[in-house]
């Protein structure tokens, strides 16, 4: 459990650095997949901090659902699949308005090197997952 605590973790500290630190805005599918991070990160803490055997199934759960939302994500932005994201914040003043403006299309979400970064995450979900399947019985 302390890879996924290294690995969630990681991906959130990544997101938050492109998206703060070199103005990269995240769209809505991006957003979601960091929310799972950071779900993933708080039950693997939990787990490694009282063993309870349900945080681990907890785990596992999140790990398929951040793998589907991220295999979704990277057919969307192939063009494999026809894009249905849409804007779900509230706007409520003048800076919600102007992220609304500035938030990214789904099939145009961030690459590194013209790969979709969304497709990195879902291998690394699905290798997270097939792992801590297989060590499950040690956990």
């Amino acid at each position: 459990m302390i890879i996924l605590l290294i690995a969630s973790g990681s991906c959130v500290a990544f997101s938050l650095i492109a998206e703060f630190g070199f103005n990269l805005i995240p769209c809505f599918l991006c957003s979601i997949q960091r929310g799972v991070h950071l779900a993933l990160f708080g039950t693997s803490a939990l787990f490694l901090i009282s063993k309870k055997k349900f945080l681990g199934t907890l785990c596992m759960i999140l790990l398929a659902a951040g793998f589907f939302v991220a295999l979704y994500h990277t057919l969307v932005q192939l063009g494999v699949l026809q894009e249905n994201c849409r804007h779900t914040r509230r706007i409520t003043d003048l800076a919600s308005y102007q992220a609304a403006l500035r938030a990214l299309p789904c099939k145009e979400a961030w690459k590194m090197f013209s790969f979709p970064i969304s497709a990195l995450n879902a291998a690394l979900t699905a290798g997270l997952f097939l792992f801590t399947f297989f060590k499950r019985k040690q956990l």
